[in-house]
Parts: C-alpha cells; structure tokens; sequence
C-alpha cells in the first residue's frame, strides 16, 4: 500500500525518515444505492433547496451561517486558516500511556521506516515497549494538524491521533444522579469483577454481522433462500429484586459453580 504521509519522526537530534500507512480496514460489504425496478445505481445531485435545478460543482460555495445569514468563505480563507505544512513530527515529551483516557483515541496509522532509518526507528520502538511510554508531538496531514501519540504495538510504531478537548462532550450536560453505594455492595462487586478477569484477547472477537451478511449474499446469488435466523425474546425475570448484595452474592455463586464443573 502506498503511504498516505511521508515525512520525519524526530526525538532529540535522532530523524527517522518514515511512512505512514492506515492501519485499519473496512471488512463490510460494499452496497450501491439501486433503482428498485431495474436494479440501476442512484446518482445524487446537488440542487438549489429553493428552486429545486441541479447545481454544478463550479457555482457551489461554502458558506458559515452568522446572525441569521451567510458568511462565504473562498480557497484562500482555508488556506491561510491551515497550519503550516511540514513533513515532521517531532515528538514534544513521553508520558505514561496510561494517563491518556481512550475517549481521546481517534485513527491508528502505522509508522514503516525507510532503509537509512531502520536502526534508529528499531531503538524507538524498543524503549517505547519496554518503558511503556508513549511519544506526544503534532503533525498535519492534508490540511488539518493533529496531535498525536506514538506508541510501540508488536514490531510496529503506532503513530495514534488524538481528538482535541473541544472535540469530546463534558459529561455536565448528561445531568447523571448518583445514590450511596454500601461498603458491602462494593465489595461484593469488585470480587465479582476479580473472579471475572482474565487476560484480554481480541482474537476471540469477530464480526458476526459481516460473516452472515456475507453469507446471505453467497446464498442468494447462488439462486437459494437464506435460512431465517432465530429470534431471541428478552423475557422480564418473574421476580424484581432491587438487593443489589444478594444479586451479587448470587452471581458469584453463579460463577464459582460455573468454574467446579468445568475442573471436573
């Protein structure tokens, strides 16, 4: 794949000339908006919400609205309003990787190092891994600068932005309530959270809504009826029991009869 960015990483007086590549992927299907009489594809047009006629590219103009009516902004107001374009991203200063909260992640991109920067990107990497640190510097791709970290995954640099404050809601306006948690129910829930940790593996998780997705295509272009999965019923329990110690209690016996009869 060709790189979407190539520049520099730089730490100190240490440049890696680097590429960065996406480092996800889209698995779904791709579906086309069709005509559903003849199976053609819909185009969407651009039209004048007032007159109703198709606009073409050249005659369209953005626009910001401001007390009640437009402001136009032409090329060069975006211009002059993008940061400057550099090739770099010098790292700032290294923090611990878990004092950032995941809320801030946005998009992953894989660092790949040019031939005359593999010793000097193999040693970033490693003291990331092995400090469990993370690098925090800016760069800009396209027009848009970013701020980002870069973290060691495996044999890779991950180079992952950040969302900007600004760009992640404040909890204040959910309006939550709270009620006092007794020292028992909270120590019944964290036993049941200890007995239910395990070491996390992603591999365990697939996207089962593709893979039949996938499959009711294969099945229907192969001229055959899909089979009608099962409808599960949510059914309301007999009994509500507001005793969050005896739920608790409950599920941990639940769990730890689970656990017997899987040793024996």
């Amino acid at each position: 794949m060709k790189p979407i960015w190539n520049g520099m990483i730089s730490f100190g007086l240490v440049s890696i000339p680097i590429g960065l590549e996406p480092a996800t992927q889209k698995t779904g299907p791709e579906l086309h908006m069709l005509d559903k009489a003849d199976h053609e594809r819909i185009k969407t047009k651009k039209v004048n919400e007032n007159t109703g006629k198709e606009v073409t590219e050249a005659n369209i103009v953005k626009g910001f609205m401001y007390n009640g009516d437009y402001v136009i902004l032409e090329d060069e107001d975006f211009e002059e309003a993008a940061p400057e374009k550099t090739k770099l991203i010098e790292i700032e200063n290294f923090i611990d990787l878990k004092e950032v909260d995941p809320i801030y992640f946005d998009t992953p991109y894989y660092a790949h190092p040019e031939k005359r920067g593999i010793k000097a990107y193999t040693l970033l990497r490693s003291v990331l891994s092995k400090s469990n640190k993370a690098g925090v510097g800016k760069f800009v791709l396209r027009t848009k600068e970013y701020v980002c970290l870069l973290r060691a995954m495996e044999n890779v640099i991950v180079v992952q932005t950040l969302l900007f404050p600004e760009e992640v809601r404040t909890t204040e306006e959910l309006n939550l309530d709270e009620e006092k948690i007794s020292k028992d129910e909270l120590e019944l829930a964290i036993d049941y959270i200890a007995e239910n940790t395990e070491k996390f593996d992603v591999s365990k998780y697939h996207n089962t809504y593709y893979k039949a997705l996938f499959d009711r295509i294969n099945e229907k272009a192969k001229g055959k009826a899909p089979k009608r999965g099962k409808v599960i019923e949510m059914k309301p329990a007999a009994k509500k029991n507001d005793d969050l110690v005896s739920q608790l209690i409950n599920s941990l016996n639940t769990k730890k009869k689970s656990r017997s009869k899987e040793v024996n």
